[in-house]
């Protein structure tokens, strides 16, 4: 359902050009809540890197990194939400639980 909901958002971007996952990261970063964003309802476009990790207070499940219509947009999934930052901001939330 999250691979579903991924490759959802990710067609939602536009064309892909490039995609690579970090999946040997992954296995190293803690998660709590079941992989959850915490406080995904305090999440707004605009908020740094920074910012949005702390709110979620965890590292997410998995990332991505995707070159659409020549920008970089990378992509933070966690259980309930799909994250995508360009430039170090928040760009936009799917939220996978609604």
């Amino acid at each position: 359902m999250l691979i579903a909901a991924t490759c959802m958002c990710l067609s939602a971007c536009g064309s892909l050009e490039k995609l690579a996952s970090t999946d040997s990261e992954e296995k190293d970063q803690p998660t709590g809540q079941d992989g959850a964003c915490t406080k995904l309802s305090e999440l707004k476009i605009g908020m740094t890197t920074r910012e949005v990790a702390s709110a979620c207070e965890q590292k997410p499940i998995r990332t991505s990194d995707v070159i659409s219509d020549g920008k970089k947009i990378e992509i933070w999934i966690y259980a309930n939400s799909a994250l995508h930052l360009t430039g170090d901001k928040l760009v936009r939330i799917f939220d996978l639980k609604q």
